[in-house]
């Protein structure tokens, strides 16, 4: 029962933290409002959230805007953002835009493991999905949230999502891409259901390399 507080302490405070790190990264590339005046750019907010910043700010006159919180749906959407947030990748959308690629450390396999016990949820505690990859489209006016989708989703079967980078012609690639690494060393399935692991299972730890122009991901 302890340990189950603690989890979800840990979710929680991970969540807005990482929100809160989010705005402040967005605050460096996003342009002034004044700056979109007289281009006949719509002016929309977007999402933020109602939750306190849980993050105090480390430089002096910053502030921190929280966007969104673990559990949190935006509005007129399906889409809800998970748990365990963890590496951040941003990119200049289209227009007034700003894309935040980011990770969900998520796995079905129990963390720590018990061997003996049954596999079922909530065994040693384990996640309600496998790792996923969330793609928040924000308004440069004001870092609101436009639009949410997951690019990599929980069927694909990835486990704890870590750190992420979006590299291209710089780093020597024909088109964008983005590595989202596994910080896992566990055997589970790539298909069907991820674990228990099978009679012909992988060993988790591949770097996720999802195409931001084609949308397709493979592991390398």
């Amino acid at each position: 029962m302890n340990s189950s507080k603690s989890v979800n302490k840990r979710r929680r405070t991970a969540g807005v933290a990482v929100v809160g790190l989010l705005a402040l990264a967005i605050a460096t590339i996003a342009m002034p409002a004044a700056a979109h005046k007289g281009k006949g750019k719509p002016h929309h907010a977007g999402f933020k959230t109602s939750q306190g910043a849980m993050l105090d700010p480390a430089l002096p006159g910053a502030t921190v805007t929280p966007l969104i919180t673990v559990g949190e749906t935006l509005p007129g959407s399906s889409y809800t953002f998970e748990s365990i947030p963890d590496g951040i990748a941003l990119r200049k959308g289209k227009g007034w835009k700003v894309e935040a690629y980011v990770n969900h450390e998520t796995s079905t396999v129990p963390f720590p493991f018990t061997p003996g016990t049954p596999p079922v949820q909530g065994t040693g505690f384990n996640d309600f999905t496998n790792a996923m990859l969330s793609k928040l489209t924000l308004s440069r006016h004001g870092a609101g949230i436009l639009r949410g989708k997951y690019v990599i989703e929980s069927e694909q079967n990835y486990q704890r999502f870590c750190s992420n980078t979006i590299v291209g012609r710089r780093e020597g690639f024909s088109r964008p891409l983005l590595f989202a690494n596994e910080e896992a060393t566990d055997l589970v399935n790539r298909t069907g259901t991820a674990w228990p692991a099978g009679a012909n299972p992988e060993q988790a730890g591949v770097v996720a390399a999802h195409d931001l122009k084609s949308g397709q991901t493979r592991p390398i």
